[in-house]
């Protein structure tokens, strides 16, 4: 076939099993699937016409029956080239959810979400039907703060269309449901402090064996690292009583630059805190490059969660010891602590009009060496 004006040159095949005509196409490294259910050369042409229009302009502009599935489609393969333009690669054939970097949760809460609405035309989505997912979610059960993601994922998705030209559709009034519960987060309670401030041992192809990230472990309880942080730490971070905290590892093993501006910062180790970086050193007998040699957070939960099984400690999560540290620091004013845990200012107090003061990291480092003295011994 000759190519047209949009460099097509394919044509849509009819779909027996189907009854519908399909074409697919590829732009940018994306390739799309158009469909059309008219029967006769008229359904192929209108096939054909989407997949020209989605060649020259990356859009569905005109066409008044575009589908929800259509723009989330788009949506998702808009932020795949994003992610790779900035990883330096080009867009995967065959995507994985890994590949859409930051944007792998709100697209997923999309694509499970929008999926009974997935052949609705988009100009006929109402407020109806985005209340009814957000009703619809709370009924199961699901936390207020997942709701609260879901909704944004849904608003940011209908600016991207409106911004497109595909909509103009702006949502009025999408409330998470009164109902929706706070999930509690868990802490380790004492006793279980005592627990893994005194064991090492753990599991491995049902040997007991010495846990190679138990210094880790307690490090996140002894500072409120996050676990990503914890995964980017290298030695040279490491400056006599100073921990420089400069960018997180995520769950797909890849280096950021932390979760927002106030991540970057120097943490004053309390004695107990460098005793166990000097006890892992001696254990790896390293220097340098990673001080926890662990890919990626999910690989760190699976061994922590093994730990926890092996030694009788509830399976919190990695994220809640950040959440036992700050527990733990209650004892502590207030500005100490979110200077230590790294909040941003729309969760610090004291952020829009406080300042670090000369002195109270020192004072902090010590408070909480008598705070963790009185509880572990």
């Amino acid at each position: 076939m000759v190519k047209n004006v949009s460099g097509r040159t394919n044509t849509a095949s009819w779909i027996e099993d189907q009854h519908r005509w399909r074409i697919r196409v590829t732009r940018d490294g994306i390739t799309k699937a158009f469909y059309c259910s008219t029967p006769g050369r008229k359904g192929q042409a209108e096939a054909n016409r989407l997949a020209d229009e989605w060649l020259m302009t990356g859009k569905l502009q005109s066409n008044a029956g575009v589908t929800v599935e259509q723009t989330v489609q788009l949506y998702k393969n808009y932020h795949l080239k994003l992610e790779s333009i900035r990883r330096g690669i080009p867009v995967p054939k065959e995507p994985l959810a890994r590949d859409l970097g930051n944007m792998r949760q709100p697209i997923s809460h999309l694509e499970n979400r929008l999926a009974p609405y997935y052949k609705k035309q988009l100009r006929r989505l109402t407020d109806g039907d985005l209340q009814g997912v957000l009703d619809q979610c709370a009924a199961e059960g699901k936390a207020k703060k997942t709701l609260q993601n879901i909704r944004s994922a849904l608003t940011a998705w209908l600016k991207w269309c409106r911004q497109q030209g595909l909509t103009d559709y702006r949502p009025e009034d999408l409330t998470v449901p009164a109902g929706a519960r706070n999930r509690q987060k868990e802490i380790l309670q004492p006793e279980h402090l005592r627990i893994l401030f005194s064991c090492t041992k753990t599991v491995m192809f049902n040997q007991e064996v010495e846990d190679d990230l138990v210094y880790a472990y307690r490090l996140a309880v002894l500072t409120g690292l996050r676990p990503g942080e914890l995964l980017a730490l290298n030695w040279n971070d490491w400056e006599g009583s100073v921990l420089h905290v400069r960018g997180a590892v995520n769950d797909s093993g890849r280096h950021t630059s932390g979760k927002n501006e106030n991540a970057i910062r120097d943490i004053r180790l309390i004695p107990l805190a460098e005793e166990q970086l000097k006890l892992h050193c001696l254990r790896t007998g390293k220097r340098d490059g990673a001080i926890f040699s662990v890919p990626a957070q999910y690989v760190y939960r699976n061994h922590w969660y093994r730990y926890c099984e092996h030694n009788g400690i509830p399976k919190v999560t990695p994220y809640e010891l950040r959440h036992t540290f700050v527990s733990i620091c209650q004892k502590l004013p207030e500005g100490m602590v979110k200077q230590l845990v790294g909040h941003s200012k729309s969760m610090d107090t004291f952020g829009v009009y406080g300042h670090g003061v000369s002195g109270y990291d020192t004072l902090a480092a010590g408070q909480l060496s008598a705070v963790f003295a009185d509880l572990i011994g």
